[in-house]
């Protein structure tokens, strides 16, 4: 039965979520903030965490950046906020989802099944992937680019990152990839911003270009890039 812990500073949603999850098949388990949060992975497995950020602040991206970072249990961020840019953030820096906080809760419940029959599917252990001269370890986050040069991405960019490597010279619409994860079901300008963050960061290992633009159709991965390309 899988565990799902759910964090929040509010009693009568915590007890919302759980009723929501328990009543599906769930183990639950409410706790008030990060720390509790913290203490209860310490002692015990946690399958998926259920954070509402609203009474966190910076403490929410510090425990979603430290359960990145450790490997831990995938998070779903409740956010109070529909800022793209705010949204971005919170992905960047460990979230694996960011969903509004007042969310339908049918819709959490799918979002969660979701999430963790993607960490059942990964599996333990999984050895570096990828397709001509670029690789990424998935448990790591360490991308390797054609010369070697390796660089950490955040979880969110090695997620974006590994679907571009599984499909090598295939264009890449948004919507195909929000159809195919539920993470980048954003706006078109968020999945842009998204995109180039991962440009920029990957350009620290070579300049040979991992994703070009296909105007008007979409981005494509180039397993073998073309040295001396101007970008799109």
């Amino acid at each position: 039965m899988p565990t799902i812990l759910v964090v929040g500073g509010d009693d009568v949603e915590r007890r919302r979520f759980s009723d929501v999850f328990g009543g599906n098949g769930f183990l639950t388990i409410q706790v008030d903030g990060p720390e509790a949060a913290d203490a209860v992975m310490g002692q015990q497995a946690v399958d998926l965490v259920v954070l509402d950020e609203r009474s966190f602040g910076a403490r929410a991206y510090s425990f979603c950046r430290s359960s990145a970072v450790s490997g831990r249990a995938p998070v779903i961020l409740l956010s109070g906020t529909s800022d793209t840019i705010s949204q971005i953030v919170a992905l960047e820096v460990g979230a694996d989802e960011v969903i509004a906080a007042d969310v339908d809760c049918r819709l959490l419940l799918a979002r969660a099944r979701a999430m963790l029959r993607r960490s059942r599917v990964q599996g333990p252990a999984p050895r570096p992937r990828g397709e001509g001269r670029w690789s990424l370890d998935p448990q790591t986050h360490i991308a390797t680019g054609p010369d070697g040069g390796q660089v950490e991405l955040a979880r969110h960019q090695a997620r974006l990152m590994q679907f571009f490597l599984d499909r090598p010279g295939t264009v890449v619409t948004t919507t195909l990839i929000a159809n195919e994860d539920a993470a980048f079901r954003m706006e078109p300008t968020a999945f842009r911003t998204a995109i180039s963050r991962l440009r920029r960061r990957l350009a620290q290992i070579d300049g040979a270009e991992f994703v070009r633009i296909v105007r008007g159709s979409g981005y494509v991965h180039l397993a073998a890039p073309l040295r001396g390309a101007a970008a799109n």
